[in-house]
């Protein structure tokens, strides 16, 4: 279990920019279920809407998915002046939500402590 302590705000933030780490700040202040419950809906959401407005850039083989996973989407749609900035968005949003959940839990929490 996690120790009851308070927790670095500074600290949380920085988690919250590294992958599975997120997770473990959110774990940390005792809200993983509503962390994750949040940023599942709002990639769910994100994912509903660009196969809505871009139905012709799926995956149509290993080959993209791992080149969407490692960001050279970027490169590939650099010349679409929709889609290039539609894809900042949908990486940045979600962990500027991140930043803004981890660092809202941890401040609730760090106020049982004073």
């Amino acid at each position: 279990m996690v120790k009851e302590e308070s927790v670095s705000l500074t600290r949380q933030t920085i988690y919250c920019l590294i992958p599975i780490l997120d997770m473990y700040a959110a774990f940390r202040v005792k809200r993983l279920k509503r962390y994750l419950l949040i940023i599942l809906s709002v990639g769910a959401v994100l994912g509903y809407v660009d196969a809505t407005m871009f139905p012709d850039y799926v995956w149509e083989d290993f080959d993209d998915f791992v080149s969407s996973m490692f960001f050279l989407d970027y490169v590939k749609y650099a010349d679409d002046p929709i889609r290039l900035p539609l894809l900042v968005v949908y990486q940045v949003g979600p962990v500027l939500l991140s930043i803004y959940l981890v660092r809202r839990f941890s401040k609730q929490w760090n106020k049982k402590f004073t």
